[in-house]
């Protein structure tokens, strides 16, 4: 196959051609690499790289013998098990004498991007002479240099994609995202800067955009693989400038990870194209995203709870208590009850009981994950009973053994399975993980594709991204949700404004789905913050639920714990909230008004896919003026209607999410700002918005 819809290939002679209707990229194989000789967007007929200087697209230390013995292409339809978009996936094999490379491509139709991975696998050794083609020491780009500054101009010789960009005056901007939460809380830093054609420099960064200021356009070049606090054999550094030439560096690969057995991935890179405003851009990096895992909202959209948030660890997991809970989930409306560490025969190391490990617990214990028969002497099937006459799902805390490379992935496996099969657990939180190879990440993700596969793409897997070494916000994640951060009032670390602000600045970059974002009952430890201004019985249980609302909201608490005038609360927060969550999380959610501070006025806009409607979330955090003007995007410079369907000023909660409690039109002012008043501290609502209506006689105007 050749064509799916309106993606293709052509490999002709010595060139090589993927694309669809919105992109196009190709290369030229004479010289036994690909070597870029086209990207562009076919949208606008904007092409974006020079091929004046050959450059190959990817190299590796270890390959340095690049005479291409034989080349083929095979393509396929794909869809990841349903998880992902239907696309085309087209392999290009390249056979060298002691490796055999593939290049893989995936497009999906009518997307403005393409997905590109290089796998190596080992061939018979040869002694034949190796040519020194891929060598750093005899490549080197032409810059305008003296000579004792020619070292500068050598390619890199560790990379997984290159881009030789056309424009000489083009910018670029970055973001560096960060995880390991438990030891970081500012977890994106942005920066920028001009092309300057004899400057080699080196960019720690996930993801760049470049544009062009003449045209308009823009493009985004993602590394997929996680953070550089978890990649393997990390440079230091993602991306290395030569003049216009940009390398995205560290495939997380060496030769001794190599294996005659199997292909073993290097890290990928996507390359996307956009035109018009910064809007469209990041829509386009969200529709990647979305691409890998398709918007389900049954499996998607969710509030959970999990009762570690008050640091009780697993000392009260049994069957009593855990019916208590889940008795009290049901009355407050929650959809999904996750059990975590405890449940299981094994002691971990987080355990109330000493001895426990976080890996090798199959060595430890054989029966390590089957039921706890002390604590559930019954088995589970008392708490899946009651779930399943709540309506609510279960779910489970687990941790795959990370212990020689994940070697016991086929075991872990067989457990989901069982799990899923026995008590219909589709939810699981996937802990303890510690990636120190790449036969380690090839083994977890195995794990997760064949429970994925077996339980035909029914479960979702709540990945935590505390601490160690994972999979980050771009690495081999697309088989759930992240789990983003532990917080505890008992420490002192937990502040709605901390949890607001790490969701509004991920959320130019990750969609907001594919967060869980916890609240806590902060009525404990109150005395622990003393005469903080910003503590969180201060800003009150609604706004620590409030502030998560644009992501999967995680009740990190005993829900047995909560007053009931909090019970009460949240149930009636529940039920106004959950109609919503679906269209609110579906939309492309971006961030709006100031970078939360806990002092200032921020929120959220959803997109919706017509043009000019969306959702708004507005937050007046701790600060004393009523209202605030706030810039909106995609929305041209003229009223808009605005329905508003939930407020909550003060800790006083109206509306039901459905009913618009009013409507209104707002007007820009001279500087095509939009003005919404909140007034109290600590204060939220949720709009529906529609831009370029008229104005019925029935509708007044919000003026200031």
């Amino acid at each position: 196959m050749s064509q799916f819809q309106d993606c293709f290939y052509h490999y002709e002679g010595s060139l090589f051609t993927v694309g669809n209707s919105r992109i196009e990229r190709s290369w030229d194989l004479s010289s036994g690499v690909p070597v870029s000789q086209s990207l562009l967007d076919k949208s606008t007929d904007d092409q974006w790289i020079e091929n004046s200087q050959p450059m190959p697209m990817f190299r590796f230390p270890f390959l340095t013998d690049t005479r291409l013995l034989i080349s083929n292409v095979e393509a396929a339809v794909e869809n990841d098990y349903t998880v992902a978009e239907e696309h085309l996936r087209v392999t290009l094999k390249l056979e060298y004498a002691r490796f055999s490379v593939l290049l893989v491509t995936r497009l999906y139709p009518e997307r403005p991007y393409l997905r590109h991975e290089v796998s190596v696998k080992l061939t018979e050794a040869s002694d034949s002479d190796h040519s020194a083609a891929a060598n750093g020491t005899a490549a080197e780009i032409d810059l305008q240099l003296d000579d004792n500054n020619k070292a500068i101009s050598l390619l890199p010789v560790d990379y997984v994609d290159a881009l030789p960009f056309r424009e000489r005056h083009g910018r670029w901007s970055s973001a560096i995202l960060r995880d390991v939460t438990d030891h970081h809380n500012n977890l994106v830093n942005e920066d920028s800067g001009l092309f300057y054609v004899n400057e080699k420099s080196d960019l720690s960064a996930s993801l760049l955009f470049v544009s062009n200021p003449f045209t308009k356009s823009k493009l985004f070049f993602l590394k997929e693989s996680p953070t550089s606090l978890g990649q393997l054999h990390y440079p230091g550094y993602d991306y290395r400038f030569i003049g216009k030439r940009v390398f995205m560096t560290g495939g997380g690969l060496t030769e001794a990870d190599l294996s005659p057995d199997r292909y073993v991935p290097a890290y990928g890179s996507v390359v996307g194209v956009a035109s018009g405003t910064d809007t469209i851009a990041l829509q386009a990096l969200h529709e990647y995203q979305s691409s890998i895992r398709r918007f389900k909202p049954e499996l998607d959209s969710f509030v959970m709870s999990n009762t570690w948030g008050d640091r009780s660890k697993d000392g009260r997991v049994n069957e009593e208590f855990l019916l208590a809970e889940l008795e009290a989930a049901a009355q407050m409306g929650i959809g999904i009850f996750q059990v975590d560490d405890g449940w299981q025969q094994g002691a971990t190391s987080n355990s109330v009981i000493s001895g426990g490990v976080w890996s090798g617990y199959y060595d430890y214990q054989d029966n390590f994950w089957q039921v706890n028969q002390e604590r559930f002497p019954r088995g589970l099937e008392p708490i899946v009973n009651f779930a399943a006459q709540h309506g609510i799902k279960l779910g489970l805390w687990f941790s795959p053994d990370s212990s020689n490379n994940f070697s016991n992935w086929q075991r872990d496996a067989a457990t989901l399975l069982r799990l899923h099969k026995s008590y219909g657990i589709s939810y699981f939180k996937l802990d303890g993980i510690n990636i120190t190879s790449k036969a380690g990440e090839v083994n977890l993700n195995n794990m997760m594709e064949q429970t994925i596969s077996e339980s035909g793409a029914a479960v979702c897997f709540n990945l935590d991204t505390t601490a160690q070494i994972r999979t980050g916000y771009y690495g081999r994640n697309q088989y759930g949700c992240l789990f983003l951060e532990n917080r505890y009032t008992d420490w002192t670390n937990y502040y709605p404004h901390y949890t607001l602000r790490n969701l509004w600045m991920l959320s130019k970059y990750v969609p907001t789905r594919r967060l869980q974002m916890e609240f806590l009952n902060v009525e404990r430890n109150q005395h622990l913050y003393e005469k903080d201004p910003l503590s969180p019985g201060k800003c009150g249980f609604a706004y620590s639920f409030g502030v998560t609302m644009a992501a999967n909201p995680l009740a990190w608490m005993e829900l047995t714990g909560l007053s009931d005038e909090n019970r009460n609360l949240l149930g009636t927060m529940l039920s106004a909230y959950t109609p919503l969550q679906a269209e609110l999380l579906g939309g492309t959610v971006l961030p709006i008004g100031s970078e939360p501070s806990g002092l200032g006025w921020t929120g959220f806009q959803s997109l919706s896919g017509s043009s000019g409607t969306g959702l708004l979330i507005i937050y007046r955090e701790r600060c004393d003026t009523p209202s605030h003007s706030f810039d909106l995007w995609e929305v041209s410079d003229s009223e808009i209607q605005l329905q508003c369907l939930i407020r909550c000023e003060g800790g006083a909660w109206s509306g039901d999410g459905v009913t618009a409690m009013e409507t209104v039109l707002l007007q820009p002012d001279a500087s095509s700002r939009y003005s919404f008043k909140l007034g109290q501290p600590f204060s939220f609502a949720v709009y529906r918005y529609q831009s370029d209506v008229e104005t019925p006689a029935t509708h007044r105007l919000w003026t200031d």
